[in-house]
This record gives C-alpha cells, structure tokens and sequence, in this order.
C-alpha cells in the first residue's frame, strides 16, 4: 500500500452544554453536532487547508452550535 495515507484523529467528543448536545470535531474543518433530545445531527463537511485551523474553529463551532440549538427549538 505505498502512497496511502491514514490519517488519525482518535476520539474527540465534546458535551457542549447540559442538554446533553456533543460535538465531534473532525480534521480540515469538518464537524458533527448531535442533539439527543430533538434527535437531530448537524454535519458540516468542509475542506480547510489545513487539518487543524485553529484561527476559523471557534467562529465555525459557534455557528454550529447554534444551528443546532435554533433547529432543536423548532422541533415538535
């Protein structure tokens, strides 16, 4: 298997607030937030630069966070 690449992250999953929503920040962007009472999973696929940009990580998880609270709000 020359050329082949893996690359690792492990197992990174966030509680984000006492609701019980979690996120799991992947590489180059990309990120999966998860609302268990709502049922309700937010994906961002992305394609970043780097693996870790750091400088457009806090703006983005914000966004996402509160996509997925406002989406979580309007669910029956």
């Amino acid at each position: 298997m020359s050329g082949l690449r893996l690359l690792v992250l492990g197992y990174r999953t966030w509680l984000i607030d006492k609701a019980g929503r979690c996120a799991l920040p992947g590489a180059y962007g990309q990120a999966v937030m998860v609302d268990p009472s709502s049922k309700l999973v937010v994906v961002h696929a992305a394609a970043h630069a780097e693996p870790r940009d750091s400088a457009s990580g806090g703006p983005q998880f914000r966004f996402l966070h509160s996509t997925l609270r406002t989406l979580a709000a309007l669910s029956p």
